[in-house]
């Protein structure tokens, strides 16, 4: 199987890592929090998906929400380069209409 070249990921920029944030990683990534907590420190990515799977994107982006709310100071990147919310809604809707596209659509087969 060859390996996802698509990865998207969320990197939390805050010195202080807050009880909050931890929780709200932990309800998406199941690491312990030190774990989590040292990842953060480390300049790490904290939570990352392929950006081609939907449900996976949507967590991602359900998470990276989460965590703007309360107050941490995030970047999202796509391959290691940073990408803005905007691009991330794009993506994300665009992979939402093609899949309903592809439900309501029947599909012919060539004879």
């Amino acid at each position: 199987m060859s390996e996802n070249k698509y990865i998207t990921s969320i990197l939390i920029k805050d010195e202080h890592v807050s009880v909050d944030l931890l929780k709200i990683i932990r309800m998406y990534r199941k690491d312990a929090y030190s774990s989590i907590k040292k990842d953060i420190q480390d300049g790490k990515y904290v939570l990352s998906c392929s950006t081609i799977d939907l449900e996976q994107y949507t967590a991602l982006l359900d998470c990276y929400k989460e965590l703007k709310k309360a107050g941490a100071h995030i970047e999202l990147y796509e391959n290691g380069r940073m990408i803005d919310d905007d691009l991330a809604k794009n993506w994300l809707n665009s992979m939402r209409d093609t899949r309903d596209y592809l439900d309501t659509e029947p599909f012919e087969e060539e004879e």
